[in-house]
């Protein structure tokens, strides 16, 4: 297992619905001997249509920090009100691990088309 964290993140995504609605979060560790421990933090990224700008998040919609068993799944749900732009980051060591994200109507049901990124989507990022 690698020593150095991973750091992945979804982009910068809106809620461009009328509603509140979910970011409903898969993890996966699919390492048959080691557990991960990992953060998830979604970011809020505040409100308002182009152009505009913001510097730093506004605040966080979920901060969570855990350990996940090998060959487990780990299934997490933010809300996130209308109008506001989140980013979904996350934090691990180790190879062997997917995260893959969908905008739902309520806790992990009632897919929303437009919301999802896929684990092969989310970029890293590199920290010095």
């Amino acid at each position: 297992m690698s020593d150095k964290h991973k750091i992945k993140s979804s982009g910068i995504l809106m809620n461009n619905q009328t509603i509140l609605i979910f970011s409903h979060i898969e993890l996966l560790n699919v390492d048959p001997d080691d557990s991960r421990d990992v953060t998830v933090l979604v970011l809020d990224w505040g409100v308002g249509a182009g152009p505009s700008s913001q510097t730093n998040p506004v605040g966080t919609f979920l901060n969570f920090s855990g350990t996940i068993p090998p060959n487990t799944q780990q299934r997490l749900n933010a809300e996130i009100p209308a109008d506001h732009h989140y980013e979904v980051r996350v934090t691990f060591k180790g190879d062997d691990f997917s995260v893959n994200i969908f905008g739902t109507e309520s806790a992990g049901v009632g897919w929303l088309e437009g919301y999802t990124v896929l684990n092969d989507q989310f970029f890293n990022i590199e920290l010095d």
